[in-house]
Order: C-alpha cells, then sequence, then structure tokens
C-alpha cells in the first residue's frame, strides 16, 4: 500500500467515525468530504464498501442522496461482509429502502445462503433481515417483494419459506412469533404457504404459550 493509498484509507475511516457520531450533521461530514471529492467514487479495499452504502449503513439519507449526485456507485455490491450485496441490505427503516428502489438499486433474488445452489454471491434483503433479527425490515422486504414480484408468484412463495427459515436457523422464536401476530403480514404468509408450508403456525403459537 503507497502512501497515497493509506492517507485516502485514513480520510475514510474519519468520515465513517464522522457518520456514526450522532452529534456531527451531514453537512458538516459532507464538507470533509469536499476537500477530498475524489472519496466519493472510491472503495475501501478492506471492507468493499463505499461512503454512500456507509452513509445508509448509518441512516444518512441526505448524505447519501448528495453522494449520488456527485457521482457514487450506488450500484455496488459488497462481497465478504455480514451485509452482502447492494445498499439494500443496509437499510435500517422502510423510507430508506424506499429511496433506494426509487433511485433504481434492484432486489437482488438469491434466497440461498452459503450454498452450493447460490446462483449469486449476494443475499436478498429479506434473508439478510432475517438473518439480523430485523423484524421491521423483514416485514417491509416481504411486503415489498410480494409487490414487486406479483408475477412471480413461485418466487414469493419461495421468498417467503426461506425468509421463515432463516429465522428457524438462527432461532429466532422470537421474530416467528412477531409474524404470527403481525394483522398485514400473516395472512400474506399463509396465502403464500397454503398447505405446502413446512412448519405448523398452530404449533408455534402453542409453543409461545407454554
Amino acid at each position: 500500500m503507497n502512501e497515497n493509498e493509506k492517507y485516502y484509507l485514513q480520510i475514510m475511516d474519519e468520515l465513517k467515525k464522522m457518520m456514526r457520531d450522532k452529534e456531527c450533521s451531514d453537512e458538516e461530514i459532507y464538507d470533509k468530504i469536499s476537500e477530498n471529492s475524489e472519496i466519493i467514487t472510491m472503495i475501501d479495499q478492506r471492507s468493499g464498501c463505499n461512503l454512500f452504502i456507509h452513509s445508509v449503513l448509518c441512516d444518512r439519507m441526505k448524505l447519501a442522496q448528495k453522494l449520488a449526485d456527485h457521482g457514487a456507485n450506488i450500484h455496488l455490491e459488497v462481497k465478504g461482509s455480514l451485509y452482502s450485496g447492494n445498499a439494500l441490505n443496509v437499510a435500517k427503516t422502510p423510507e430508506c429502502a424506499d429511496w433506494l428502489l426509487s433511485i433504481g438499486i434492484q432486489i437482488e433474488k438469491n434466497l440461498e445462503q452459503n450454498s452450493q445452489e447460490r446462483t449469486t454471491p449476494y443475499d436478498n434483503p429479506a434473508i439478510v433481515a432475517a438473518a439480523h433479527n430485523d423484524f421491521m425490515m423483514l416485514r417491509y422486504w416481504l411486503t415489498k417483494e410480494r409487490e414487486v414480484f406479483a408475477d412471480d408468484p413461485q418466487y414469493v412463495s419461495e421468498l417467503y419459506t426461506k425468509a421463515i427459515e432463516m429465522c428457524s436457523v438462527v432461532n429466532r422464536s422470537d421474530m416467528l412469533a412477531d409474524i404470527l401476530r403481525d394483522k398485514e403480514l400473516y395472512p400474506l404468509l399463509e396465502k403464500a404457504y397454503g398447505e405446502t408450508a413446512f412448519w405448523d403456525a398452530n404449533a408455534i403459537k402453542n409453543r409461545k404459550r407454554h
């Protein structure tokens, strides 16, 4: 690593620290970025992320918008990360996810994790949300993908199945119970499964009572 690369990595680390600091405004952070504006298009080779993805991860939508407007690669896909995939996988709120979709970021349909059946090295955002015990975003993505992929009911059914499987794999009985209690999500789940569900909803409900 040459001195120039070290310099930019140091600047990137400073910017990431500022993004995590609740006291720092988006304006302050962008002013710092403007001092070395070429960093907007750079990728941190240690993590595979750029500043756009990190701003989304820190739920700084205004900053992310500025970076997108000034040339950041909004479609960057990150390998070897807890959030393997594009910026959709790090969206913390439905509002942020809606915005990312509105600027053209695509949902990765891959539903297989750590499997030879994977069609791509990147993960579907619903699967990521389930793996991270994020019920709000799991609910969002299951509902959103049912809408986006309405013309592919087989995929939607597989998505629901894989998401619930992931909840089971990471032993999130609390999140399964949340899904069963959700008045909007559970009917969709029940419809998607029909009589072919691999899990017994009543059994899970009874288990939670005891």
